[in-house]
Protein backbone atom coordinates (compact mmCIF):
# COMPACT_ATOMS: atom_id res chain seq x y z
CA UNK A 1 0.00 0.00 0.00
CA UNK A 2 1.22 3.49 -0.77
CA UNK A 3 1.15 6.49 1.55
CA UNK A 4 -1.51 9.01 0.64
CA UNK A 5 -0.62 11.44 3.44
CA UNK A 6 2.89 12.07 4.80
CA UNK A 7 3.07 14.46 7.73
CA UNK A 8 6.51 15.94 8.37
CA UNK A 9 7.35 17.97 11.50
CA UNK A 10 4.08 19.94 11.69
CA UNK A 11 4.18 22.69 14.32
CA UNK A 12 1.49 25.13 15.41
CA UNK A 13 1.16 27.77 18.12
CA UNK A 14 -1.67 30.13 19.02
CA UNK A 15 -1.41 33.63 20.44
CA UNK A 16 -4.21 33.77 23.01
CA UNK A 17 -2.99 36.85 24.90
CA UNK A 18 -0.97 39.77 23.54
CA UNK A 19 1.16 39.94 26.68
CA UNK A 20 1.95 36.24 26.88
CA UNK A 21 4.00 33.86 24.81
CA UNK A 22 2.14 31.83 22.16
CA UNK A 23 0.86 28.46 23.31
CA UNK A 24 2.43 25.55 21.44
CA UNK A 25 -0.27 23.12 20.38
CA UNK A 26 1.59 20.92 17.88
CA UNK A 27 5.27 20.20 18.50
CA UNK A 28 6.59 18.45 15.41
CA UNK A 29 4.03 15.84 14.29
CA UNK A 30 5.35 13.26 11.84
CA UNK A 31 3.48 10.17 10.62
CA UNK A 32 1.92 8.70 7.49
CA UNK A 33 -1.42 7.26 6.42
CA UNK A 34 -1.64 4.56 3.78
CA UNK A 35 -4.47 3.96 1.35
CA UNK A 36 -7.42 1.78 2.39
CA UNK A 37 -6.57 1.97 6.10
CA UNK A 38 -8.78 2.89 9.02
CA UNK A 39 -6.58 5.10 11.18
CA UNK A 40 -7.60 6.29 14.64
CA UNK A 41 -6.22 9.50 16.10
CA UNK A 42 -6.15 9.35 19.90
CA UNK A 43 -5.46 12.06 22.41
CA UNK A 44 -6.84 13.81 25.46
CA UNK A 45 -8.63 17.13 25.14
CA UNK A 46 -6.04 19.74 24.20
CA UNK A 47 -3.59 17.25 22.68
CA UNK A 48 -3.90 18.83 19.21
CA UNK A 49 -6.23 16.45 17.35
CA UNK A 50 -8.66 19.05 16.02
CA UNK A 51 -5.89 21.55 15.28
CA UNK A 52 -4.08 19.00 13.15
CA UNK A 53 -7.23 18.00 11.24
CA UNK A 54 -7.90 21.65 10.45
CA UNK A 55 -4.35 22.00 9.11
CA UNK A 56 -4.76 18.83 7.06
CA UNK A 57 -7.91 20.22 5.46
CA UNK A 58 -6.38 23.66 4.83
CA UNK A 59 -8.65 25.49 7.27
CA UNK A 60 -5.68 26.90 9.18
CA UNK A 61 -1.95 27.02 8.37
CA UNK A 62 0.88 25.31 10.19
CA UNK A 63 3.75 27.43 11.50
CA UNK A 64 6.31 24.91 10.20
CA UNK A 65 6.54 21.51 8.56
CA UNK A 66 4.79 20.13 5.51
CA UNK A 67 2.18 17.62 4.43
CA UNK A 68 2.73 15.57 1.27
CA UNK A 69 -0.38 14.28 -0.47
CA UNK A 70 1.10 11.31 -2.28
CA UNK A 71 -0.77 10.34 -5.47
CA UNK A 72 -2.94 13.48 -5.33
CA UNK A 73 0.03 15.76 -5.88
CA UNK A 74 -1.27 18.78 -3.98
CA UNK A 75 -3.59 19.87 -1.21
CA UNK A 76 -6.19 20.83 -3.82
CA UNK A 77 -6.03 17.43 -5.50
CA UNK A 78 -6.34 15.78 -2.08
CA UNK A 79 -9.39 17.84 -1.10
CA UNK A 80 -11.18 16.96 -4.35
CA UNK A 81 -11.40 13.32 -3.27
CA UNK A 82 -11.84 13.89 0.48
CA UNK A 83 -14.91 14.29 2.64
CA UNK A 84 -14.53 16.07 5.98
CA UNK A 85 -16.87 15.90 8.97
CA UNK A 86 -15.72 18.45 11.59
CA UNK A 87 -16.38 18.06 15.28
CA UNK A 88 -18.99 20.82 15.26
CA UNK A 89 -20.38 21.06 11.71
CA UNK A 90 -22.70 23.95 10.93
CA UNK A 91 -26.14 23.14 9.60
CA UNK A 92 -28.59 25.67 8.20
CA UNK A 93 -31.29 25.35 10.88
CA UNK A 94 -34.30 26.31 8.78
CA UNK A 95 -33.56 23.88 5.96
CA UNK A 96 -35.04 20.41 6.01
CA UNK A 97 -32.54 17.59 6.39
CA UNK A 98 -33.03 16.44 2.79
CA UNK A 99 -32.61 20.02 1.56
CA UNK A 100 -29.27 20.32 3.33
CA UNK A 101 -28.00 17.01 1.92
CA UNK A 102 -29.16 17.96 -1.58
CA UNK A 103 -27.57 21.40 -1.40
CA UNK A 104 -24.21 20.03 -0.23
CA UNK A 105 -24.25 17.24 -2.81
CA UNK A 106 -25.02 19.58 -5.69
CA UNK A 107 -22.00 21.65 -4.67
CA UNK A 108 -20.02 18.45 -5.30
CA UNK A 109 -21.53 18.13 -8.78
CA UNK A 110 -23.92 15.25 -8.13
CA UNK A 111 -27.08 14.93 -10.19
CA UNK A 112 -30.52 14.72 -8.66
CA UNK A 113 -30.72 11.03 -9.57
CA UNK A 114 -27.38 10.27 -7.88
CA UNK A 115 -28.42 12.12 -4.74
CA UNK A 116 -31.75 10.31 -4.55
CA UNK A 117 -30.14 6.88 -5.01
CA UNK A 118 -27.43 7.47 -2.42
CA UNK A 119 -29.78 8.97 0.15
CA UNK A 120 -31.94 5.87 -0.26
CA UNK A 121 -28.84 3.68 0.17
CA UNK A 122 -27.54 5.28 3.40
CA UNK A 123 -30.34 7.19 5.16
CA UNK A 124 -32.13 4.14 6.52
CA UNK A 125 -28.82 2.58 7.56
CA UNK A 126 -28.06 5.72 9.58
CA UNK A 127 -31.59 5.78 11.05
CA UNK A 128 -32.16 9.34 9.84
CA UNK A 129 -34.56 8.67 6.94
CA UNK A 130 -37.63 9.35 9.07
CA UNK A 131 -36.42 12.89 9.89
CA UNK A 132 -35.22 14.14 6.50
CA UNK A 133 -38.44 16.08 5.88
CA UNK A 134 -38.13 17.87 9.21
CA UNK A 135 -36.31 21.15 9.76
CA UNK A 136 -32.83 20.78 11.14
CA UNK A 137 -33.53 23.05 14.13
CA UNK A 138 -35.67 20.21 15.53
CA UNK A 139 -32.78 17.72 15.47
CA UNK A 140 -30.97 16.40 18.54
CA UNK A 141 -27.15 16.28 18.67
CA UNK A 142 -27.17 12.62 17.72
CA UNK A 143 -29.45 13.31 14.76
CA UNK A 144 -27.12 16.08 13.59
CA UNK A 145 -24.22 13.61 13.68
CA UNK A 146 -26.25 11.20 11.56
CA UNK A 147 -27.14 13.94 9.09
CA UNK A 148 -23.50 14.99 8.79
CA UNK A 149 -22.38 11.42 8.19
CA UNK A 150 -25.14 10.95 5.61
CA UNK A 151 -23.96 14.04 3.72
CA UNK A 152 -20.43 12.66 3.73
CA UNK A 153 -21.50 9.26 2.40
CA UNK A 154 -23.81 10.64 -0.29
CA UNK A 155 -20.86 12.55 -1.78
CA UNK A 156 -18.92 9.24 -1.97
CA UNK A 157 -15.37 10.52 -1.27
CA UNK A 158 -12.27 8.32 -1.60
CA UNK A 159 -11.02 9.51 1.80
CA UNK A 160 -13.17 10.20 4.86
CA UNK A 161 -11.73 12.43 7.57
CA UNK A 162 -13.86 12.83 10.69
CA UNK A 163 -13.32 14.68 13.96
CA UNK A 164 -15.06 12.90 16.85
CA UNK A 165 -17.76 11.36 14.59
CA UNK A 166 -19.15 9.21 17.41
CA UNK A 167 -19.65 12.13 19.80
CA UNK A 168 -23.23 12.63 20.92
CA UNK A 169 -24.34 9.12 19.97
CA UNK A 170 -25.80 6.58 22.35
CA UNK A 171 -24.22 3.08 22.52
CA UNK A 172 -26.55 1.73 19.82
CA UNK A 173 -25.76 4.68 17.56
CA UNK A 174 -22.02 4.20 18.07
CA UNK A 175 -22.29 0.54 17.09
CA UNK A 176 -24.27 1.45 13.97
CA UNK A 177 -21.68 4.05 12.97
CA UNK A 178 -18.83 1.61 13.52
CA UNK A 179 -20.56 -1.01 11.39
CA UNK A 180 -20.95 1.53 8.59
CA UNK A 181 -17.31 2.64 8.93
CA UNK A 182 -16.27 -0.99 8.38
CA UNK A 183 -18.62 -1.30 5.41
CA UNK A 184 -17.36 1.91 3.81
CA UNK A 185 -13.78 0.73 4.30
CA UNK A 186 -14.64 -2.55 2.52
CA UNK A 187 -15.57 -0.44 -0.52
CA UNK A 188 -11.92 0.64 -0.79
CA UNK A 189 -12.11 3.89 1.17
CA UNK A 190 -9.46 5.33 3.48
CA UNK A 191 -10.80 6.54 6.84
CA UNK A 192 -9.00 8.80 9.31
CA UNK A 193 -10.92 9.78 12.42
CA UNK A 194 -10.27 11.10 15.89
CA UNK A 195 -11.96 10.03 19.10
CA UNK A 196 -11.42 10.18 22.83
CA UNK A 197 -13.52 6.99 23.23
CA UNK A 198 -10.65 4.55 22.94
CA UNK A 199 -12.83 1.45 22.82
CA UNK A 200 -14.31 2.73 19.55
CA UNK A 201 -10.85 3.28 18.06
CA UNK A 202 -9.81 -0.17 19.22
CA UNK A 203 -12.77 -1.87 17.53
CA UNK A 204 -12.36 -0.53 14.00
CA UNK A 205 -8.83 0.83 13.46
CA UNK A 206 -5.91 -0.85 11.73
CA UNK A 207 -3.48 1.79 12.91
CA UNK A 208 -3.50 4.20 15.85
CA UNK A 209 -1.70 7.50 16.33
CA UNK A 210 -1.45 8.63 19.95
CA UNK A 211 -0.96 12.35 20.62
CA UNK A 212 0.14 13.78 23.94
CA UNK A 213 0.75 17.50 24.43
CA UNK A 214 1.18 18.06 20.71
CA UNK A 215 3.62 15.21 20.08
CA UNK A 216 3.23 11.75 18.58
CA UNK A 217 3.68 9.33 21.45
CA UNK A 218 2.97 6.21 19.42
CA UNK A 219 2.03 5.30 15.88
CA UNK A 220 1.57 1.89 14.36
CA UNK A 221 -0.72 -1.14 14.09
CA UNK A 222 -2.84 -2.00 17.11
CA UNK A 223 -0.95 -5.24 17.62
CA UNK A 224 2.31 -3.29 17.93
CA UNK A 225 1.06 -1.09 20.75
CA UNK A 226 0.03 -4.21 22.66
CA UNK A 227 3.34 -5.98 22.02
CA UNK A 228 5.36 -2.96 23.12
CA UNK A 229 3.22 -2.37 26.21
CA UNK A 230 2.49 -5.79 27.80
CA UNK A 231 0.14 -6.02 30.78
CA UNK A 232 1.65 -5.21 34.15
CA UNK A 233 -0.82 -7.40 36.05
CA UNK A 234 -2.66 -10.66 35.49
CA UNK A 235 -5.87 -12.00 36.92
CA UNK A 236 -6.73 -15.57 37.89
CA UNK A 237 -10.24 -16.66 38.83
CA UNK A 238 -10.87 -20.07 40.37
CA UNK A 239 -13.88 -21.76 41.94
CA UNK A 240 -11.84 -23.02 44.88
CA UNK A 241 -9.55 -21.20 47.26
CA UNK A 242 -5.84 -21.56 46.41
CA UNK A 243 -3.49 -20.69 49.28
CA UNK A 244 -0.24 -20.75 47.20
CA UNK A 245 -1.72 -18.16 44.84
CA UNK A 246 -2.78 -15.95 47.72
CA UNK A 247 0.84 -15.78 48.89
CA UNK A 248 1.90 -14.03 45.66
CA UNK A 249 -1.21 -11.97 44.94
CA UNK A 250 -3.99 -9.81 46.26
CA UNK A 251 -7.19 -11.80 46.62
CA UNK A 252 -10.90 -11.09 46.75
CA UNK A 253 -14.13 -13.06 46.48
CA UNK A 254 -16.30 -12.15 43.48
CA UNK A 255 -19.58 -14.09 43.46
CA UNK A 256 -18.71 -17.74 43.74
CA UNK A 257 -15.15 -17.28 42.45
CA UNK A 258 -11.84 -16.35 44.03
CA UNK A 259 -10.01 -13.58 42.15
CA UNK A 260 -6.20 -13.30 42.39
CA UNK A 261 -4.37 -10.22 41.01
CA UNK A 262 -0.72 -10.95 40.17
CA UNK A 263 2.18 -8.77 39.15
CA UNK A 264 3.80 -9.53 35.80
CA UNK A 265 6.90 -10.86 37.59
CA UNK A 266 4.79 -13.60 39.24
CA UNK A 267 3.22 -14.87 36.01
CA UNK A 268 5.50 -17.91 35.65
CA UNK A 269 5.11 -18.82 39.33
CA UNK A 270 1.32 -18.68 39.01
CA UNK A 271 1.43 -21.00 35.99
CA UNK A 272 3.52 -23.46 37.98
CA UNK A 273 1.08 -23.39 40.93
CA UNK A 274 -1.97 -23.84 38.72
CA UNK A 275 -0.48 -26.70 36.71
CA UNK A 276 0.57 -28.61 39.85
CA UNK A 277 -2.74 -28.06 41.68
CA UNK A 278 -4.91 -29.12 38.70
CA UNK A 279 -7.44 -26.52 39.82
CA UNK A 280 -10.40 -25.57 37.65
CA UNK A 281 -9.76 -22.07 36.23
CA UNK A 282 -12.54 -19.70 35.19
CA UNK A 283 -10.17 -17.07 33.82
CA UNK A 284 -6.43 -16.48 33.51
CA UNK A 285 -5.35 -13.40 31.58
CA UNK A 286 -4.45 -9.71 31.68
CA UNK A 287 -6.05 -7.58 34.39
CA UNK A 288 -7.68 -4.28 33.34
CA UNK A 289 -5.73 -4.37 30.08
CA UNK A 290 -7.03 -2.50 27.07
CA UNK A 291 -6.12 0.38 24.79
CA UNK A 292 -7.35 2.92 27.32
CA UNK A 293 -5.06 1.61 30.07
CA UNK A 294 -2.09 1.50 27.68
CA UNK A 295 -2.59 5.08 26.50
CA UNK A 296 -3.03 6.26 30.10
CA UNK A 297 0.26 4.61 31.07
CA UNK A 298 2.04 6.09 28.04
CA UNK A 299 1.24 9.58 29.33
CA UNK A 300 2.84 8.98 32.72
Amino acid sequence: MQSIIEVNDIQKSFQVDFWKKPIKVLRGLSFDIQENQIVGLIGANGSGKTTFLKILMGLIKADAGQILYGPYGSALGFKRVTGFLPERPYFYPYLKGIEFVTYQSKLHGLSGTQIKERVKQWASRLKIDYALERKINTYSKGMLQRLGFLTLLVNDPEILIMDEPLSGLDPIGRKEFKDIIREVHSLGKTIFFSSHVLADIEEVSHKVIVLNEGKVQFQGPLEDIYQKNPPSQYEVRTLKYCEPLERISSTEKIGNAYCYILNHSDYAKALEILSSSQMAIKYFGPHNYNLESIVYNLRE
